[in-house]
């Protein structure tokens, strides 16, 4: 076929061959018996959904990273996650099963993001979702099955960092931030990771330009004249500082 004609791979997307295949699949398959010895029954949930599933559970923050198409004046996307459609389903069309209830997935997902090196905007995610328990046992559950998840993965040296929103959540209102600065920083925890203080600091002048002055001086390590801003900026730095 002439070069001109040469059709390859999108950006940020790969093939995976047979000896990588074989043991992308011994993997997850690994994984699929842990979570099964541990009473979680697997669903297979569709690749392609409504748009406003994902905007509702993560927000606008998403958006950007939606493989997103209007197919017959609805807007679709491909899941860049599993867990909100699982949400879906739950409501949908298992609310008469008893609770607790165990489900665990596997499959690709999709998120529009700059390639890296060995990260690519389709991969596979295998996980798990505990629906109807609460408490520290369900959070030990949790915690003890990706350990587990990891160990049949054959990763020994690692260290699992947990991320729970109503510990930050109740940190950051002990610090006296406004509700509306509380959730601003909630909704951009991974923006802060990914992009850096500055760009979030930068969402933060657009989305409340009362505060500008004020974050445009602590970024720049000068006096500002906003206590809740500073606050702010400090546990930015902090958190970024910590990664």
């Amino acid at each position: 076929m002439p070069s001109a004609d040469k059709i390859s791979a999108l950006r940020g997307m790969r093939d995976v061959f047979s000896a990588e295949y074989a043991r992308l699949r011994t993997v997850q398959n690994r994984l699929e018996q842990h979570l099964r010895l541990h009473g979680y029954k697997p669903i297979n949930v569709p690749i392609l959904e409504n748009t406003e599933l994902y905007l509702r559970k993560s927000g606008e923050d998403i958006a950007a990273r939606l493989y997103e198409f209007d197919y017959r004046s609805r807007r679709v996307a491909l899941r860049p996650e599993v867990t909100a459609s699982i949400l879906r389903a739950y409501v949908e069309r298992l609310q008469d099963e008893p609770l607790p209830l165990r489900l665990q997935y596997n499959g690709p997902v999709f998120r529009y993001e700059k390639p890296q090196q060995n990260r690519y905007r389709q991969f596979t995610l295998s996980g798990a979702e505990l629906l109807g328990a609460k408490g520290s046992r369900a959070d030990a559950e949790i915690i003890n099955l990706a350990c587990g998840g990891l160990e049949q993965a054959g990763i020994r040296n690692y260290k699992v960092v947990i991320g729970h929103t109503d510990v930050l959540e109740g940190f950051l209102q002990g610090l006296g931030l406004r509700k509306q600065l509380v959730n601003f920083l909630l909704r951009n925890m991974e923006n802060l990771r990914k992009r850096g203080i500055e760009a979030v600091v930068a969402s933060l002048r657009e989305i409340y330009p009362e505060y500008e002055s004020a974050t445009v001086s602590a970024v720049g390590n000068a006096q500002a004249g906003d206590n809740q801003s500073q606050q702010l900026i400090k546990v930015l730095r902090e958190m970024t500082d910590g990664e």
